[in-house]
């Protein structure tokens, strides 16, 4: 196990100056730019937010749907169906987790706060990771330890027997609790570059009053119990306008073992199909 307690330092040669310059306007004050909007902004939310989260209202999340590729039809769903985000057909005890991270909000911390980006109220606590307050990559550290459970998984034993048994994945890198405070948001941000769908994002809640925005898909269809795979290429932000937490769960990872691939490859196709006919 980790130590409990780290020095944390950034690589000198990670390039976060495009972060930095992106978010320089981001604590403007709202009171001289007012935007005709449906949703209700607070005064203080800076002016990245009101502009991104206005731009959303005039999209869809879910548009010109196609039917499922006759050939190859998991790497045309991953690669090729061009959509955000694919909610799974998964049912997970997502009370229970919740409950188990809310439980250990004492041992979050400030995440990503070294970029200099503007967010406020996001936090983050690590399951599988460099250690439990690793809550970027490895690379972004000098020295980090291999990938391991962490010893939260013993104080959320619920949540780490979904995530090994539950997933159809065997081969993971991180996983984390990640936390939205109220009245917290998250600055308009990608995480890659390869169009694709790729990481599991898991709403262990996700208060009413809590928006989910990613450029050119409108506002994410959040439920609580939600898993999705998300496309992080895609630029987004979360806006948490609520009294309560906010607690997803992500996961990184995939399938492999032939055993696992293939029903992981199963899941991910149905979920499509789904999808595709709920809406057409």
């Amino acid at each position: 196990m980790c130590t409990d307690e780290i020095d944390i330092e950034l690589d000198d040669d990670f390039d976060y100056e495009w972060r930095k310059d992106y978010f320089e306007s981001s604590q403007e004050s709202f009171n001289d730019n007012i935007v005709e909007t449906g949703f209700n902004f607070d005064i203080n939310v800076p002016n990245q937010i009101v502009r991104f989260f206005n731009d959303r209202q005039k999209e869809q999340h879910y548009q010109n749907l196609q039917p499922v590729s006759k050939n190859d039809k998991f790497d045309w769903v991953v690669k090729k169906s061009k959509i955000a985000t694919l909610k799974l057909n998964l049912k997970i005890p997502y009370t229970e987790m919740y409950n188990e991270a809310n439980s250990l909000l004492s041992e979050f911390i400030i995440h990503r706060n070294k970029y200099e980006e503007g967010h406020k109220g996001w936090k983050s606590l690590v399951l599988h990771g460099s250690g439990k307050h690793y809550t970027l990559g490895a690379d972004q550290y000098d020295d980090a330890p291999d990938y391991h459970w962490t010893d939260i998984c013993d104080k959320c034993p619920i949540t780490y027997d979904f995530i090994k048994n539950s997933l159809f994945i065997d081969s993971f890198e991180r996983v984390r609790f990640m936390l939205l405070e109220p009245n917290g948001f998250i600055c308009p941000h990608k995480d890659d570059d390869e169009h694709r769908l790729q990481t599991f994002n898991i709403a262990l809640n996700h208060p009413e009053d809590c928006i989910m925005g990613m450029e050119n898909y409108g506002i994410v269809p959040w439920k609580e119990g939600d898993v999705r795979m998300m496309n992080i290429s895609v630029k987004h932000s979360v806006w948490n306008r609520s009294n309560k937490n906010r607690i997803h769960l992500i996961v990184h990872g995939g399938p492999s073992k032939k055993i696992y691939e293939q029903k992981f490859n199963k899941m991910v196709i149905d979920s499509y199909e789904s999808l595709y006919d709920s809406i057409n």
